[in-house]
């Protein structure tokens, strides 16, 4: 890559790529509020009400804002970093690990036909799943910040394993979506079920 190739992709990152980028995180933030909002009314009608479910589910647009920001800052130093189409929440290192799995056996509860696991267990878990999933978004953004100043700093961002491993680490504000999924699960946890 020439030197003014890179100048011309590095003008058209900052131009272009930061606003959009910008314009896309204000979007997932304003989803995000309204999935914010909908949670609440969703435990005011004890999740009986499918489409105020489905709305308190945009809760889910919060996990890609930092990452995008983050893409947004690698571009600049190298244009030439992909982007994934999403990012997903299983990604985190610590989050996958421990609270995914958490909430995956509240669900599971849920589903049971026996009262004390359906009733008790699920809701036991969709708490213990919320707890978690804070401590594991925080230790996975400092693991993320962490990467990402090694990434951009000594890397230039050319380390595509590194850009796509801090992407995923900063994922941070997921726990929005985590702690509105336990309260809604606190509250009934069957309205995750499908039909």
């Amino acid at each position: 890559m020439n030197i003014v190739n890179y100048a011309s992709d590095t003008f058209f990152a900052v131009v272009v790529g930061v606003p959009h980028a910008l314009v896309d995180c204000a979007s997932h933030t304003g989803k995000t509020a309204i999935g914010v909002a909908a949670t609440a009314l969703s435990v005011l009608t004890l999740g009986l009400v499918e489409p105020i479910n489905d709305w308190a589910d945009m809760t889910v647009n919060a996990i890609p804002i930092l990452p995008r920001i983050y893409h947004a800052m690698t571009q600049i130093v190298n244009p030439g970093d992909s982007d994934p189409s999403t990012i997903r929440m299983e990604d985190a290192f610590f989050t996958s690990k421990i609270a995914t799995p958490i909430f995956d056996i509240a669900m599971e509860a849920a589903s049971d036909e026996f009262f004390l696991n359906k009733h008790i267990i699920s809701r036991g878990a969709f708490v213990l799943g919320t707890l978690v999933a804070i401590v594991t978004r925080t230790a996975d953004l400092i693991l993320g910040l962490i990467v990402a100043a090694i990434s951009i700093i000594p890397c230039f961002g050319r380390v595509e394993e590194i850009n796509i491993f801090a992407r995923n680490q900063l994922a941070f504000f997921g726990v929005i979506h985590d702690v509105c999924a336990g309260l809604r699960g606190l509250v009934n946890p069957q309205q995750f079920l499908s039909e």
